[in-house]
């Protein structure tokens, strides 16, 4: 893993940490993005504060005592203890106002929110209900969740992305900087040390240098790496959404269904989120022909929805396979019940055959 010598801000789009490894600490231990990797039901809506001592899953409090010895007593200005991907240092405390003054424990601008229900998100997303979080109560208190937290400017020391401009020893000229966050018990506070965002750009996985855009929807931009697909040569599908999560549907946020025209090929592939805001998938055809691209994923406030996009792939195509004629009369040895003209009949005789409708 490499991080930028020479980091510099963001000044498009801001980056969404991922879940998994966001940077490293000096000791080359990875830094995780605990709270993105845990939700409530394993919808990606609700995401467990796990860092919290509120949090709900002891296995993962081992986190909590190894960087509370990091926090150190604030006596001096602390060294850097690692490093974002973005490649800005994090350090526990920093100086006040200029180097070689008084050193000062760094407050976070996150707060609790005052809600009763979780019905919405920090940022004024209206979920549906059947998005809602679970009850605010003895099982689930405030602080159980990250989303349970809002930035509010100017209530800490820090910024959104939990860092600020600062000077220290080994940056003398002055340097973006995270911190680790504690209350003033000392405990760690959230976001702890980055939040849902990096300040610095990215050094994203390579892009194809001529991307071509597939569909354009109201929700979703379907990117490819080339204009022309063609039969066995790989393709990388690029999915873009202006929700920041997507609703996990069946433990995945997005269902991808490719079929041929001929009903011959058919595969249903999962995107998966890349280190930037998208998410990605490699698909090869089997052959030419005209396909039907079926994508199904659920934003946050919103029902599922599906997504068509048709290709025309270059390549020898399939053989025709005739269809076989068949009976419009079926049996259903398990008792279908589906469109049946004579439900309650069959209901009595399962093997019955029932002609469809």
């Amino acid at each position: 893993m490499r991080l930028p010598r020479h980091p510099s801000p963001e000044t498009g789009t801001r980056t969404n940490l991922p879940a998994g490894t966001v940077g490293l600490f000096i000791n080359g231990v990875p830094i995780e993005n605990r709270p993105e990797s845990d939700s409530f039901e394993g919808r990606n809506l609700w995401h467990y504060d796990l860092n919290s001592p509120i949090g709900v899953d002891p296995a993962h409090s081992g986190m909590t005592p190894m960087l509370a010895k990091l926090l150190g007593d604030g006596s001096r200005h602390s060294p850097i203890i690692g490093f974002a991907l973005d490649g800005y240092p994090i350090g526990p405390f920093g100086f006040a106002d200029s180097p070689g003054g008084a050193v000062k424990r760094m407050r976070s601008s996150y707060r609790l929110r005052a809600i009763a229900q979780r019905t919405a998100w920090p940022d004024g997303t209206e979920l549906t209900p059947g998005q809602y979080g679970p009850p605010i109560d003895a099982a689930n208190p405030l602080g159980t969740f990250s989303e349970d937290y809002e930035y509010v400017e100017g209530a800490g020391d820090l910024d959104r992305f939990n860092g600020r401009y600062t000077i220290t020893p080994e940056y003398p000229e002055g340097t973006y900087a995270y911190f680790l966050t504690s209350d003033t018990q000392g405990q760690l506070a959230f976001p702890y040390i980055l939040a849902s965002e990096y300040y610095g750009r990215l050094p994203l996985e390579p892009e194809p240098s001529t991307p071509a855009r597939i569909a354009v929807r109201p929700a979703m931009v379907l990117m490819a790496s080339s204009a022309a697909p063609q039969a066995g040569v790989p393709i990388t599908f690029s999915f873009e959404f202006g929700a920041h999560a997507l609703e996990f549907m069946h433990e995945k946020p997005i269902h991808l269904i490719v079929v041929s025209e001929d009903l011959s090929e058919f595969s249903h592939i999962h995107p998966e989120r890349t280190m930037g805001n998208g998410y990605r998938v490699v698909h090869t055809f089997g052959h030419g022909g005209r396909y039907r691209l079926f994508a199904e994923f659920t934003l946050p406030g919103e029902g599922p929805r599906i997504e068509t996009i048709d290709l025309q792939v270059a390549g020898p195509s399939r053989r025709a396979v005739p269809l076989a004629v068949t009976s419009r009369a079926q049996q259903s040895p398990g008792g279908l019940r589906r469109n049946c003209r004579h439900p309650a009949s069959c209901a009595r005789e399962s093997t019955r055959r029932c002609d469809f409708a």
